[in-house]
C-alpha cells in the first residue's frame, strides 16, 4: 500500500481515494491502518478472508468508507454488514437489487447508480 500511495504521490496527485473489490477491498483497507495519506475508501463487495486480513485490522481504517454490495447474493451481504459494523469513523452502505459483486456492480443495469455513488462519495470526502 505504501508503494501504491508513493507511486500516486510522485505523480502530483493531491489527494489519495482507495477503491477496492473483494478480499482485495478488505487487504487494502487494513494496509491504509489509520494512515493520514489516504482520505477515504470505497469498498465494493468487500469479502471476508481471515488469510488476508483479520476483520480486526479494518477496524484500523478510521477513514470515511462507502460499501456497495449486490443484494441478491446473502453470503455478500453478509460479509459486506460484517465490514460495516466493525467500521469505525463515517461508514455508508448501499445494496443495489443486484447479484452482481465486486467490480461487476459498475456493469449491467445498475453500474451507473454504484459509479455515482462512487463518485458522489469521493467528492464529500475531499479535503
Amino acid at each position: 500500500m505504501a508503494a501504491a500511495i508513493d507511486f500516486v504521490r510522485s505523480r502530483a496527485a493531491r489527494q489519495v481515494h482507495l477503491v477496492g473489490a473483494g478480499a482485495g477491498a478488505i487487504a487494502a483497507l487494513a494496509a491504509v491502518g489509520d494512515t493520514s495519506e489516504v482520505v477515504s475508501a470505497a469498498l465494493l463487495t468487500p469479502r471476508l478472508d481471515d488469510q488476508v486480513a483479520a476483520l480486526e485490522r479494518v477496524r484500523e481504517a478510521a477513514l470515511p468508507k462507502l460499501i456497495l454490495v449486490g443484494s441478491l447474493d446473502t453470503d455478500a451481504v453478509r460479509d459486506a454488514e460484517a465490514v460495516f459494523r466493525v467500521a469505525t469513523g463515517r461508514c455508508e452502505m448501499a445494496h443495489l437489487p443486484v447479484m452482481a459483486q465486486g467490480t461487476d456492480l459498475l456493469a449491467g443495469e445498475w453500474g451507473q447508480q454504484a459509479g455515482e455513488k462512487v463518485l458522489a462519495a469521493l467528492r464529500r470526502w475531499r479535503r
